[in-house]
């Protein structure tokens, strides 16, 4: 009887020790998302990704891929210890996708961060319309309920910038605005957006008379 009543102890034991590791490795104990996604410095063939630090961090894991639009088979998966990482072999205009999660110090990982959707810039030169060249570097940034923040790269010599924001996919509430901002300006923060609605936009260069081909069109949806 001793025996026996040992060994379901053991048992027991045992079996609430892999119940415990299971669980941590499968949620991730306290190791959170990362959040705070974004991309820059992008290049014709390479971009900057990049994300917040998450306390109690060993690392993270980065999967980039192409995404629907780009028929190029494009897939990293990587581990970094830096909350940044440059991915190089991209194509110029092209849309591609990366997600990031936490190796945790205690063991396990986190969940997959939701996928951030960026095109790779234009390639260097000119834009294909004299010598205005095309803005690269799209990002989208601080976006709330009702607003959101457009970047892009400076292009050097350049007279102003036009950006276009439209309704897209999904939003069947009409926009089209078309703005002209000084050289020096390389931001905007669009108003008046409705919340959870689906918007792109794009950018190109004003050189005079002269105007660069557009940017690829950059989505992004309003928080609800």
């Amino acid at each position: 009887m001793k025996t026996i009543l040992i060994v379901s102890v053991l048992w027991v034991f045992g079996f609430i020790q892999n119940s415990n590791t299971s669980f941590d490795v499968k949620n991730g104990g306290s190791c959170a998302v990362p959040a705070g996604l974004t991309v820059t410095n992008q290049t014709g063939s390479s971009a900057v990704l990049g994300w917040g630090a998450v306390p109690g961090s060993a690392g993270y894991n980065i999967e980039v891929e192409n995404a629907s639009g780009n028929a190029n088979f494009f897939k990293i998966s990587t581990s970094v210890n830096a909350t940044t990482f440059t991915i190089d072999g991209l194509l110029p205009t092209l849309p591609y996708k990366f997600k990031v999660r936490t190796y945790c110090l205690g063991g396990g990982k986190s969940d997959w961060s939701g996928w951030y959707y960026f095109n790779a810039g234009a390639s260097s030169g000119n834009g294909g319309n004299g010598s205005c060249g095309t803005p690269g570097g799209q990002q989208t940034t601080n976006i709330t309920n009702n607003s959101a923040k457009l970047k892009w790269n400076a292009v050097s010599g350049v007279s102003g910038y036009r950006i276009n924001i439209e309704n897209a996919s999904g939003n069947n509430s009409p926009m089209n605005l078309t703005i002209n901002l000084p050289s020096g300006t390389t931001n905007y923060t669009v108003p008046g957006l409705l919340p959870g609605k689906a918007y792109k936009w794009k950018v190109r260069s004003l050189c005079g008379s002269q105007t660069s081909d557009w940017s690829p069109k950059q989505t992004f949806v309003t928080m609800p």
